[in-house]
């Protein structure tokens, strides 16, 4: 339903890619340091980008990030521009689409480089990342706002690969259970539409007696615990596009399966274009993952790994 146009490369999706701080082959994983709307922060209407995993897994040091380009994800007009002490050096743009998206960039180390009515074009540089205002260490704090509308994700908003730019309503990210009203509970019907597990349940924002069957028949389906609330595990079952592959990925590999595979890789923070293709980026972002996880690390997505990208 939304789009900024630019698929989304994590920190390569506003931070300038002739300015990387790392090699041409490192996966910019991890840059997400401060998620939308987590259990910890359900006010904070953004992402933080502040991070990334060089190529290997390691991550960066903290301020490496600072003074690096901010450039905008699509083209707009520059309608704020400006300091105060919460966001510090900010700027907004207003995309002037059908969808009436607004996007604002704070904490800049410096004022924007572009004037107030301007008009900027995709990738231009609109200014750098610093920590000025109410910031504890160098990152760009990134909103995504239809007009007269709430926040959205900005990382479904630029293109994840998932229906969230189908999807009228907004992820939830606490439990969805009996009794539920609101839209989190329309969030879960209209997905439950979307995978056809019931085409003809009301989108109607109450988690009633149909509802309940339609979760438990989803996750019967899915190898899910059929316990009829819908937490993480469900959620990201019913907002992946991509059937789970049943063979081993490995480099070289393509198709649906390695957008599943990205798909997943990217519910974790790894901004990976999901493109079908397990190249470098991809195979470090696995690597990075198996780390992680505590798993094998051989760079091979086989059931172990797969179970632990849903479960992990």
């Amino acid at each position: 339903m939304y789009g900024l146009s630019m698929p989304l490369e994590s920190i390569n999706l506003l931070i300038s890619k002739s300015e990387r701080p790392y090699d041409a082959t490192a996966v910019a994983n991890g840059c997400v340091s401060s998620p939308f709307r987590s259990a910890e922060r359900p006010t904070h209407n953004g992402i933080d980008i502040a991070y990334f995993l060089k190529s290997g897994g390691s991550r960066s040091l903290a301020g490496e990030i600072r003074g690096r380009s901010i450039v905008a994800p699509k083209a707009g007009k520059i309608i704020d521009r400006g300091y105060d002490s919460m966001r510090g050096y900010y700027v907004v743009i207003d995309h002037q689409d059908t969808e009436g998206i607004v996007t604002r960039y704070f904490h800049m180390n410096e004022p924007a480089v572009v004037s107030l009515g301007s008009v900027v074009a995709q990738g231009q540089k609109i200014g750098t990342v610093g920590t000025t205002g109410n910031s504890t260490g160098y990152h760009l704090h990134f909103e995504v706002q239809p007009k007269g509308k709430d926040y959205l994700d900005p990382r479904k908003c630029l293109g994840d690969g998932s229906n969230a730019q189908r999807c009228p309503y907004i992820e939830p990210v606490v439990l969805v259970s009996y009794n539920k009203t609101g839209d989190g509970v329309k969030w879960v019907q209209w997905n439950i539409n979307d995978k056809g597990a019931n085409p003809q349940l009301v989108v109607d924002g109450e988690f009633g007696p149909l509802t309940l069957a339609s979760v438990r028949k989803f996750q019967s389906q899915r190898g899910l615990d059929p316990d009829g609330f819908v937490g993480p595990l469900t959620r990201a079952a019913l907002a992946c596009p991509f059937n789970e592959p049943a063979v081993y990925l490995m480099k070289g590999s393509e198709g649906d399966g390695v957008k599943w595979l990205q798909w997943y890789l990217n519910r974790k923070d790894f901004g990976l274009v999901v493109d079908g293709d397990f190249g470098n980026l991809t195979r470090a972002a696995v690597v990075a993952f198996q780390s992680r996880a505590r798993i094998e690390v051989d760079g091979i997505v086989g059931p172990i790994t797969r179970d632990y990208l849903k479960n992990f």
